[in-house]
């Protein structure tokens, strides 16, 4: 064997910059950035580029929150700075001098400098790593510090740079003098002409003969958020600003005029100062993942857990600044408002110091803002009342003697969702008594958390009088806390059950099975072991008075476990492993660094730290109880935090999360308390796989159909005998079907009302109707209300019966079901029915799923169709039956153009009603109803109207010119027209009533009133107009009719027009 060295440069290279950036460990928060500044497909092409690539620890050196700011924040930001790392072709290092200026793709240029001990120094403070590294589209330079653009910051008057280039220059379009005078330039100007608005906008800066100057324009960015700020401010002119920016080599031209680009810009407004209502929120907790703070508050749902002390006391939280969030334009959670400017920070500072509050920190903050979402605070206060979440709930109903079940059957402790508006509002002593707020316990059930004062309770009034929602009225309530947990000011909003946060969900352990192997250790050495994160797993084993426990964390670094009271650091007793030494006992006085314990306090026994195929891995054993630390329990709930991280020595990890492991040595006991779990996973139940075992001796199958109905049955001979189990009281039904739908189907139902059970019809999806009372053949019926307030149904039936549904003993049935809690057969709702396939010989079955039409869906289908024959059409008729008056007015083809613009746009909203309809109900397992009634019938005819018009204006024959008397082909087009015209109106008027009552019967909508008069309003109002018009002409004018005298200028099919 005999080689040679090929250098790198001369290596064949198969991937881009971007591939390698990918697979270059060291680059990947490199290629997170370039990825979210969308910059992958453009250092992807053919280049070439040279790249000066930051390893991921020149970002980790970045400031405090920086990374996060521009990732989430600021991506022009980002795009610019990044861009300042590369350079139009391969410039390798050995083409690089000393001196030399390196121009970027953002602008601005890179100063290169050589020093006598050797590499490459980029702007004086950043060193080439690793150099010449080779890429099919050029070549990388991999540095260890991010390049940060010099910025300008210049203080002067908004401008937009149509009006700077002017002919009339220096005088604006609004005659503000831009030379002399900026500050007269309006608002108006630059935010209402459409030019201004279109060419971008720029700074002009006072010069030192006291006039000003366009000094930049600003990028695409700056524009849109200048054009977001006009949209908004109240100012009507003198729009002073401070902008920071990026200069570049770029220039905004517009016309002849070109003018120095400004990018990353950010702008502060000045003379305006807005005032902003929301939670007080540190910005270390924001930018944590999640948004999940420190003290395990949810600040995108459940801002107001998060906890004065967290911002007080932890000295991270306090240095990183602060910031008050908003409701997002949905109402489904918070995002940031307004971050603060130093003196904010200190007036959050002074507040939260002060505060007695624990938790629920609204402020409202004044000052001036500026386009990065930082507000100049003059001025921050507390706010007196606070937010909750809950259901709204009449206090008559909490006081009754069947509670927990209200007057509509509602459980208001597990499912106040089903507590209905109706009674909230129909029900004279439901209004008469107030209203209040439910939210969840612990344990997963409700009960009142607060009542109203008069205020609330006429504001709830108020809303049940003109709600549409029907139930599950979860709401977020504002008010001012008081004695007896009485809110006073109250309002609140609904909020839709897409938009619902922790507040509605609740941690449920799964159940133990009474053994031993809770959390089973897959080391030998250790009884128990848990996944604490994907880094880090805790083993332990209690032996006596001690426990002796291990720590495995993926890769080098530290890790920490502490015994805690409240899940804070503050206060609570460490073990931690740094720098490879053997774990020892730390305090944990304060937030930041813990402090090691002395000497005597260090009492770890068989402690060791070693790295095992690469893992860091750390063992101990420590005393359940020592003087003066907190005390480890085997048997009660036990609270630990752990952290960890990548350096030699502990640092600040972001990741502080608790455990509370609920019990160090579980009982063997089949009672015993749920199983271990991690607070932050929440998570249902696990479920058993549904088992067909009967507990009832006389059934040789039992299935339970959901929560609330089970069906037993057992075959015998030619009859089935049934039994039906509905929990908790109520009604309840299944019957034998061909397709899973209602139509056609033989059903069998128990009613609590009047303690029968007997065969029912469906030949609709209404209410099933009685069979008559030949074709009652059950036998051996009984209804039975138990003690628990459970419903026993029993029958027997024979299998195949003459005009119904045979049932096979053998073999797939179809059955769908239903229930509800109300006494007598009632709508059931869209959960508390479902279908299966069902063999009765073994229990084999299959849950068919129901696909349901979406209300929204049919609302915008309505919307759509209402504006189109209420609106559009009745106006094109409008314009039409105003031609004569146009014609006099000189307006010889504006009324045409009109009358036909209103038709098309028309018959376009029907169009996009009608697909919306169909795309609705296509798949759904109730489309049969949607197509089996007048409605779509009628509405099909409007449309065929419709089009016809618009095919008979198409070919209409030509108006007479002059003295020629009108054809026959004329007359009869005008006439048809017109009988066409008002009778396709006429139909879609009663499309569109019956489309309401049909949307409301199937439970689309609450009630028809408000759609109603949507409909008849507008095409009364129209109608009106339309015989006010035809009085002007037909009789106000009549009579005074003259010659329409030549007028050279006009055609002469207009004169004949004339």
């Amino acid at each position: 064997v005999s080689f040679e060295h090929i250098p790198s440069t001369c290596r064949p290279v198969i991937s881009t910059i971007v591939d390698l950036a990918s697979s270059t460990d060291s680059l990947s928060t490199l290629v997170t950035a370039l990825v979210t500044a969308e910059l992958t497909e453009a250092l992807s092409g053919d280049g070439p580029f040279t790249v000066f690539a930051p390893r991921n620890e020149a970002f980790d050196a970045l400031p405090a929150g920086t990374l996060f700011y521009l990732l989430e924040e600021d991506t022009n930001m980002l795009a610019n700075i990044l861009l300042y790392h590369v350079a139009e072709g391969a410039v390798l290092s050995t083409d690089l001098s000393d001196g030399q200026s390196v121009p970027t793709l953002q602008g601005q240029a890179l100063d290169i400098a050589l020093p006598a001990a050797g590499g490459v120094v980029i702007n004086g403070n950043a060193s080439v790593v690793q150099a010449d590294v080779a890429a099919t589209n050029g070549v990388v330079h991999i540095i260890d510090k991010v390049l940060i653009p010099a910025t300008e910051t210049l203080t002067g008057f908004l401008v937009d740079v149509y009006c700077w280039q002017l002919d009339s220059f220096p005088f604006a379009i609004d005659g503000a003098d831009l030379v002399n005078a900026p500050e007269a330039h309006s608002i108006h100007c630059m935010r209402d002409v459409a030019q201004c608005r279109a060419n971008g906008f720029g700074i002009l800066v006072q010069q030192q003969d006291g006039t000003y100057n366009l000094e930049y324009a600003f990028d695409d960015a700056g524009n849109e958020a200048i054009l977001k700020f006009l949209d908004e401010t109240t100012l009507i002119d003198d729009v002073r600003i401070t902008v920071t920016g990026y200069p570049t080599n770029g220039l905004r031209t517009v016309n002849a005029l070109s003018v120095a680009e400004l990018a990353a810009v950010t702008v502060r407004f000045h003379g305006e100062v807005v005032s902003h209502t929301g939670y007080l929120i540190d910005i270390l907790c924001w930018e944590r993942e999640g948004h999940i703070a420190i003290d395990g508050a949810d600040l995108d749902t459940n801002p107001q857990d998060h906890s004065i002390h967290c911002m007080r006391d932890v000295e991270v939280c306090r240095s990183r600044g602060h910031g008050v969030l908003d409701v997002t334009e949905d109402g489904c959670g918070y995002d940031l408002a307004y971050r603060f400017d130093e003196i904010g920070n200190q007036l959050a500072l002074d507040y939260v110091d002060v505060s007695a509050k624990t938790d629920n920190v609204v402020v409202t903050v004044t000052g001036e803002r500026d386009t990065a979402r930082t507000i100049f605070v003059d001025t921050l206060a507390e706010e007196l009342f606070e937010f909750h979440e809950g259901y709204l709930v009449d206090l008559w109903c909490l006081q009754l003697d069947s509670f927990p079940i209200a007057f509509d059957g509602a459980d208001l402790v597990n499912s106040p969702e089903d507590h209905s508006i109706k009674c909230m509002r129909d029900v004279a002593d439901c209004r008469a008594n107030g209203y209040g707020i439910l939210q969840m316990n612990d344990n997963g059930t409700y009960a009142l958390a607060y009542s109203f004062d008069d205020i609330g309770n006429q504001f709830t009034l108020d809303f049940v009088d003109n709600t549409t929602i029907a139930d599950d009225v979860f709401v977020r309530v504002r008010g001012i806390p008081g004695a007896n947990d009485v809110l006073s000011e109250v309002s609140f909003e609904h909020i839709p059950p897409s938009c619902r946060g922790g507040d509605d969900v609740v941690a449920t352990p799964p159940p133990t099975d009474g053994s031993c192997e809770l959390f089973p250790s897959d080391d030998s050495d250790f009884e128990y072991s848990v996944e604490l994160d994907a880094d880090l797993r805790l083993y332990w084993t209690i032996e006596g008075d001690s426990m002796r426990a291990m720590m495995v964390k993926q890769g080098d670094g530290w890790a920490a476990l502490a015994a805690s009271v409240d899940e804070l650091m503050v206060g609570s007793d460490a073990v931690m492993a740094t720098g490879g030494s053997a774990p020892e006992k730390y305090d944990v006085e304060v937030y930041g660094l813990p402090e090691r314990m002395a000497d005597a306090n260090q009492t770890l026994t068989a402690t060791s730290t070693e790295l095992v195929n690469g893992n860091l891995v750390v063992r101990w054993t420590k005393l359940l109880v020592e003087s003066g630390e907190l005390p480890i329990s085997v048997v009660e709930p036990q609270q630990f935090i752990y952290a960890h991280g990548t350096s030699a020595d502990v640092s600040f990890h972001f990741d502080l999360a608790d455990a509370h492991l609920q019990h160090l040595a579980p009982v063997c006991d089949p009672s015993a308390t749920p199983a271990p779990t991690l607070k932050p996973t929440v998570s249902p139940a696990p479920t058993a796989a549904v088992s067909c075992a009967s507990d009832d001796p006389d059934y040789d199958f039992g299935l339970p159909l959901d929560g609330s109905l089970t069906f037993f049955w057992r075959v015998a001979d030619d009859v089935l005998v049934g039994r039906l189990l509905k929990e908790g009281g109520g009604w309840g039904g299944i019957a034998a079907s061909l397709d899973e739908l209602m139509p056609g189907s033989d059903g069998i139902i128990g009613q609590e009302g009047d303690l029968t059970i007997a065969k029912y019809a469906m030949d609709d999806r209404n209410a099933p109707e009685l069979r008559g009372s030949a074709q009652q053949t059950l036998t051996e019926t009984s209804v039975e209300v138990l003690a628990n307030g459970d419903v026993d149904y029993r029958f027997t039936k024979i299998l195949a019966e003459a005009g119904e549904i045979e049932i096979k003993a053998s073999g797939a049935n179809r059955f769908i079901w239903a229930h509800s809690s109300s006494g007598t057969q009632s709508y059931h709702g869209a959960r508390d029915r479902g279908a299966l396939q069902l063999d009765l010989s073994n229990c084999a079955f299959t849950e068919i799923d129901l696909v349901g039409v979406q209300p929204q869906a049919i609302k915008i289908h309505g919307m759509l169709m209402i504006a189109a024959w209420a609106y559009l059409a009745p106006m094109g008729i409008l314009f039409a039956r105003g031609k004569h008056f146009a014609l006099r007015l000189g307006f010889f083809k504006t009324w045409l153009y009109l009358h036909l613009a209103f038709q098309l746009a028309a018959l376009v909203c029907t169009a996009i009603g009608f697909a919306k309809a169909w795309d609705a109900i296509k798949d759904s397992d109730v489309r049969s109803d949607h197509l089996t009634f007048r409605h779509p019938k009628i509405g099909v005819a409007a449309m065929v109207g419709g089009v016809a018009q618009l095919l008979m204006g198409a070919v209409r024959p030509h108006p007479p010119h002059g003295d020629e008397p009108k054809s026959i082909a004329r007359w009869t087009f005008e006439i048809l027209h017109r009988v066409v015209g008002y009778g396709t109106l006429v139909v879609a008027l009663v499309a569109m009533l019956a489309g309401t009552n049909k949307a409301l019967e199937l439970q689309h909508i609450d009630q028809v009133r408000t759609w109603n008069v949507a409909v008849i309003a507008p095409i009364a109002t129209t109608a009106g107009l339309g015989l006010l018009l035809t009085l002007y002409i037909n009789v106000l004018q009549e009579g005074t009719q003259e010659a329409v005298p030549l007028d050279k200028s006009r055609t002469v099919k207009e004169t004949e027009m004339a």
